[in-house]
């Protein structure tokens, strides 16, 4: 029977160094399946918190929904607003031109014009007017009034009376074609029946002189008419959640029939 040769020690050598270097990168191998499996079990981690916090958000989105649904269900398509009555102006006048003039006497007060002012919320202005046609008078003082007492002058300020009042303490030629023009500011007169207004004046003056007053009384007030402005009917539309101090908290955005821009509306006050 032949006998082996026995292995060299050289080879031997090499052998172990080659089962030395393989466990070397085993080893190694090892440790990056470990750096590996570390690092997934930290990503499981993460993901089982983003998932927690996905979770609570949905719900909460699903809280809201339903909070926003049963508010739309309860307040469904915003009822048209009441017809809004167009405003009108009212205006009434009495004009006394100079052709129709009066003539003054020095320390008498003329009622100079009459407007009759019916039942209402009306403010009251006026302007008199005096011209010089004879004499060359020294005018020591101009009063005019407006209010409803004829023939008078206040002696305290009030709402629906107004004067004016200078003292020129100066000669006046005759011939100028408009001698003063006072206006008077506009008084409040809430009246509960038709009423009488004056335009009074009294001038004091020293000489002799021709003196003629003129002017108008003006009325005007505010009242509702009966044609009203209805807002557009909309025909479709959705309540909308939004932002910010711009709009109200919800807002119903629609669009009238023949409008292609939507417009908008807040929602009633207990929505806000």
């Amino acid at each position: 029977m032949a006998t082996k040769p026995k292995p060299k020690k050289r080879d031997l050598n090499s052998r172990v160094k080659g089962v030395e270097l393989h466990l070397d990168d085993l080893a190694r191998r090892a440790h990056q399946l470990s750096d590996q499996l570390e690092s997934v079990g930290y990503m499981r981690q993460q993901l089982e918190i983003v998932t927690r916090s996905a979770d609570e958000a949905l719900t909460q989105s699903r809280i809201l929904e339903e909070q926003f649904n049963a508010l739309v269900t309860r307040l469904a398509l915003p009822a048209a607003a009441a017809p809004r009555a167009a405003p009108v102006w009212n205006y009434i006048s009495t004009i006394v031109p100079q052709a129709s003039a009066l003539t003054a006497v020095s320390g008498v007060i003329t009622d100079v014009a009459t407007l009759t002012v019916p039942a209402g919320d009306w403010i009251i202005e006026g302007e008199l007017w005096f011209r010089v046609t004879a004499g060359t008078p020294t005018v020591s003082s101009i009063a005019t009034v407006i209010g409803p007492d004829p023939g008078t002058n206040p002696t305290d300020p009030t709402d629906n009376v107004g004067i004016h009042r200078i003292e020129p303490q100066q000669a006046k030629q005759a011939g100028t074609t408009v001698g003063v023009v006072l206006p008077l500011t506009g008084v409040r007169a809430n009246l509960s029946g038709s009423t009488a207004y004056y335009l009074t004046a009294n001038i004091v003056w020293t000489g002799t002189a021709t003196i003629l007053l003129y002017g108008k009384l003006s009325a005007r007030s505010q009242t509702t008419s009966t044609t009203t402005q209805a807002p557009p009917v909309y025909s479709s539309g959705r309540w909308i959640q939004r932002d910010g101090n711009i709009y109200g908290r919800y807002t119903y955005e629609g669009t009238a029939p023949g409008q292609l821009d939507p417009q908008l509306r807040r929602s009633p006050p207990a929505t806000e």
